[in-house]
């Protein structure tokens, strides 16, 4: 969690950039390549494995799970709260 507003480092259409696409588990296919870029569509967590990331442009060995979110950083730097607050701002607009 990011420690200054209590907001997840990651968001459902946040594009992310892989850095880490190691293999974890022996005879698992791998499925990431560092530095490219890809789309999360969905977060989970998991008690034991902390935050999954379910990526549009890559198939998991788990796909109700995804990747270890520490295996990305996010493309952009624009908090999550600065995104969201646009996003209804444009909406608003758009009723007017």
């Amino acid at each position: 969690m990011n420690s200054q507003n209590n907001l997840p480092p990651f968001y459902v259409g946040q594009k992310v950039i892989c850095i880490d696409a190691k293999k974890r588990i022996p005879d698992w296919p791998i499925a990431l390549k560092e530095g490219v870029i890809y789309t999360i569509i969905a977060i989970t967590y998991r008690e034991l494995d902390g935050i999954g990331l379910v990526l549009k442009e890559a198939d998991s060995y788990y796909p109700e799970w995804g990747f270890y979110a520490d295996r990305f950083k996010p493309l952009s730097k624009q908090p999550f709260s600065e995104i969201t607050y646009s996003k209804v701002s444009e909406k608003e607009k758009c009723q007017i």
